[in-house]
């Protein structure tokens, strides 16, 4: 009898804390609304989630001449944002994103070998791998360091974007929260630029090489050369449509 009185207390509080765990994952699940962060000094749009098991931005607009960083956005927890971390010590794992200056229109995997003191390239794990991020080029790869992390270099305009999603445990929901972001992002005409303006022909055509497939160099290159000398108009279309240039953009 005492044995049957126990397996049926066991056998409902297996089933209290059952339905309160889908109980509390709905409930934050509902608190998870998403807003949209728009600049179009640097051109970037994404969304990300907010409110109690959502995040908060924290911005900064220090300007580092000379790694042409002119923008950080940093997106952390809510339920990190009160916590009293001591002097000195770690913070919390967050999701981060830099924008520099291209002066010299390198692509995304270049430009992350020659700056490795942001990008972390140097300590990936795994192989980089091309991607397309809003309509531009990209490189995506895992990287290792005081928190391991998920990062994303892509090339759009005169501008570079590095996003990371930092995290401890590889089932964490920040690091869940991080591609839902990243395949958000929209890039919008930047602010103060003179979109009926010049395009820069390089850029579109080599960046037009994400898109596509050949055999080998010699054939990109060779389409590239092409698409330079005005044979591929259709590339120079694509990229005013997915950038919202009017048809007064020239080359």
């Amino acid at each position: 009898m005492k044995q049957l009185i126990v397996l049926a207390v066991a056998v409902i509080l297996g089933l209290f804390f059952y339905v309160f765990g889908i109980s509390n994952n709905v409930q934050n699940q509902a608190q998870r609304n998403i807003a949209t962060y728009s600049n179009p000094e640097i051109g970037l749009e994404f969304n990300y989630f907010v409110g109690p098991s959502g995040y908060v931005v924290e911005e900064s607009n220090v300007v580092n001449t000379v790694s042409g960083l002119v923008r950080t956005i940093v997106l952390i927890r809510s339920e990190d944002v009160n916590r009293n971390i001591p002097v000195g010590g770690e913070g919390p794992a967050t999701i981060a994103l830099q924008v520099f200056k291209n002066t010299e229109k390198q692509t995304p995997l270049a430009w992350a070998e020659k700056h490795i003191q942001f990008s972390n390239i140097n300590l990936k794990i795994g192989n980089v791998v091309e991607v397309v991020v809003g309509g531009a080029p990209a490189i995506r790869y895992m990287a290792d360091g005081l928190y391991a992390s998920d990062n994303v270099v892509v090339v759009n305009g005169d501008y570079v974007y590095l996003m990371s999603g930092m995290f401890i445990d590889a089932e964490s929901q920040l690091r869940k929260d991080f591609s839902p972001l990243v395949e958000s992002v929209h890039f919008v005409p930047v602010q103060g630029t003179d979109v009926q303006g010049k395009l820069n022909i390089n850029a579109i055509c080599e960046g037009a090489l994400a898109y596509m497939t050949f055999p080998d160099g010699s054939r990109a290159d060779a389409f590239v050369a092409e698409c330079k000398e005005g044979k591929h108009p259709e590339v120079i279309e694509q990229y005013k449509l997915q950038m919202g240039l009017g048809d007064g953009a020239s080359l």
